[in-house]
């Protein structure tokens, strides 16, 4: 028979770990065309398979799941239009907002505030940098090669990249810079196919656990001696 402690540290240990679980999801399809992605990406499950279709901004975007709005918005400044490349089979990669010669921002408004975000680009043709204003040293690179048609899922690495434990701002605003590293005859050009976002929960460091594992099993070792 487990003992009184025995049961409330381990108790504890799964509330903890399960607390640290990913809920939220947002899936976006920035728009040069009509075809909206519907399908498992590389963040989720295959259940989330809701995507907002994006031309410019849109304040009711819904949940990868369907579950209703989220109450997050996307903008895009510093883009000039909408390309669709054909060649690209994939939905979500075979258009997106571009830009020639010039910075893209992306802002993701409507999050929690100070949180942290995992962030994945999608880009089906020219080659990308993105980086966030607020965080320094974090860097996501997509280098597409333009030639390959892609389906889904999987997406091939070429077409994607994560970025992980951005953090929101105090009002809850995340700003995405979209650097352009190649182009066409017009010179540098900055583009983006898609985005997702998913909030994370912290996982508690070991040490932290420890501690809060030892505090709980001393009080109930505690009431255990004072009730036999």
């Amino acid at each position: 028979m487990k003992s009184p402690f025995f049961t409330a540290a381990a108790g504890l240990i799964a509330l903890l770990i399960s607390g640290s679980v990913s809920a939220t999801l947002i899936n976006v399809d920035f728009q040069g065309g009509s075809n909206t992605y519907s399908g498992q990406g590389v963040l989720g499950g295959v259940f989330d398979t809701v995507w907002n279709p994006v031309s410019s901004a849109n304040p009711n975007l819904l949940f990868a799941d369907g579950s209703g709005a989220s109450g997050v918005s996307v903008s895009v400044t510093g883009f000039v239009g909408n390309a669709a490349n054909n060649s690209q089979t994939n939905p979500i990669l075979n258009d997106w907002l571009y830009g020639f010669s010039n910075l893209m921002t992306i802002s993701i408004e409507g999050l929690a505030a100070n949180s942290f975000f995992d962030l994945a680009f999608y880009n089906g043709f020219y080659w990308q940098d993105f980086t966030v204003s607020s965080q320094a040293g974090l860097l996501a690179s997509t280098r597409p090669n333009t030639s390959s048609s892609a389906g889904a899922p999987p997406f091939t690495t070429d077409k994607y990249a994560v970025l992980q434990d951005v953090m929101s701002d105090a009002t809850g605003v995340i700003t995405i810079l979209d650097t352009p590293v190649s182009g066409g005859p017009y010179g540098l050009s900055s583009s983006i196919a898609g985005l997702q976002i998913q909030q994370v929960a912290s996982v508690p460091e070991p040490s932290t656990l420890a501690l809060f594992t030892l505090g709980i099993m001393g009080f109930s070792l505690r009431r255990f001696k004072k009730q036999a």
